[in-house]
């Protein structure tokens, strides 16, 4: 009879002991263990609202004066040239210091834009940085076969200035503080970025828009 009980109560034992475990296993799993983020760049922002006539859009803040904004220059052409009309990109002039050559490269920019040639003046300014003088901008206009007169007429006047103007206050209103800044369909990337990794962003933004293209429509 003793003996029945001792085995009684070692089974109760079992029983409560096996339902403690049970418990603890259920509260473990109910934790949620963060997972690290694969995307270390930066966090994720809201940009400039990306196009809506292109599947990526990749908009820069730039500044004509830096270096690091001059090495990213060839990456984002040869982006443009293997994408085609599956990618736009749009330049923001940002520069950060309003010198008197750094504000001329803008304002040459702007003016070859107007006659149709901003990628050709892009190319030509980033090129030559550090001798960015009027008359250095005067020949690039020449080599581009601008109309210098209507050239330098678009560089002085006040819409010249103010679209610049309306790019930094927008860069501002984004909390740019540096360049080259980056809005990969509103994804926000600071610094230099290398040829590989934007290839392979906009490759995954592309195949992203073929998957879900209801998506795409309300960019």
């Amino acid at each position: 009879m003793q003996e029945r009980k001792k085995t009684s109560v070692r089974v109760i034992w079992t029983w409560i002991l096996s339902a403690e475990m049970m418990v603890l296993l259920l509260l473990c799993c109910a934790v949620s263990i963060p997972r690290e983020t694969k995307d270390k760049t930066v966090p994720a922002t809201v940009g400039p609202v990306p196009s809506k006539t292109s599947p990526v859009t990749l908009i820069e803040f730039a500044d004509f004066g830096c270096f690091e904004c001059a090495q990213e220059a060839p990456n984002l052409r040869r982006l443009q040239r293997e994408f085609g009309a599956k990618l736009i990109v749009i330049f923001k002039h940002f520069p950060s210091r309003l010198q008197q050559g750094t504000l001329l490269a803008h304002k040459a920019a702007v003016a070859a834009q107007n006659q149709g040639k901003f990628w050709e003046m892009h190319d030509l300014l980033f090129s030559h940085a550090g001798t960015l003088t009027a008359q250095h901008l005067d020949r690039m206009a020449g080599v581009l076969h601008l109309n210098i007169e209507v050239f330098h007429r678009d560089m002085a006047s006040a819409a010249n200035l103010s679209s610049i103007e309306k790019d930094i206050d927008e860069g501002k209103g984004l909390s740019i503080t540096g360049t080259p800044t980056f809005f990969l369909d509103g994804r926000g990337l600071v610094g230099i970025q290398t040829y590989s990794d934007l290839r392979q962003m906009i490759e995954s933004e592309i195949v992203k828009m073929q998957l879900h293209p209801e998506e795409s429509k309300d960019k």
